[in-house]
């Protein structure tokens, strides 16, 4: 959730005067497959390190 914040703010900055490059990459940004993807990416080293810890 941070990364998509901080991209976005990245975004947000460089494609001010120019929305329909915002906009695209928002959505591509919100892509249901790339938010999986992240999901998977942030769970599995949590789920490591905690079976390390337990």
């Amino acid at each position: 959730m941070l990364f998509i914040l901080f991209s976005w703010v990245i975004i947000n900055r460089h494609y001010q005067e120019n929305e329909m490059a915002f906009l695209f990459i928002t959505s591509q940004l919100m892509n249901i497959k790339t938010v999986f993807y992240f999901m998977v990416f942030l769970y599995l080293p949590a789920k490591k390190t905690a079976k390390a810890e337990g």
